[in-house]
């Protein structure tokens, strides 16, 4: 009888544990989802109005001045900067296949 109330008390401290930690992941997983979920907004939304919020005064890329450190370390800055990055490449890349098509026609006539 004693090793059955040991046997029945040792089961329900495990059932116990494996509630707490159950519970306990639970929590944590909505948490930080909700935690991410802000972030994710935030950062989104930081970055469209970085788009969106364009300073027509300031001068097209190649004729800002290189050495302003501070604007430089402006999250908004990067991010155009990688935008324009991104459009030149891709413009030249489509200017390269153009002119070679334009030449491959030409060619063959």
């Amino acid at each position: 009888m004693a090793v059955w109330m040991t046997f029945h008390s040792l089961w329900l401290m495990v059932l116990l544990a494996v509630l707490i930690q159950t519970v306990t992941v639970v929590i944590s997983w909505v948490y930080l989802n909700n935690v991410l979920n802000t972030m994710r907004q935030s950062i989104s939304h930081s970055s469209m109005s970085c788009v969106m919020d364009v300073d027509l005064r300031s001068a097209p890329p190649g004729l800002q001045d290189s050495d302003d450190t501070a604007e430089k370390s402006d999250p908004c800055w990067q991010l155009r900067q990688q935008l324009h990055h991104r459009i030149d490449k891709t413009m030249t890349e489509r200017l390269q296949k153009d002119m070679f098509t334009l030449k491959k026609s030409k060619s063959r006539m």
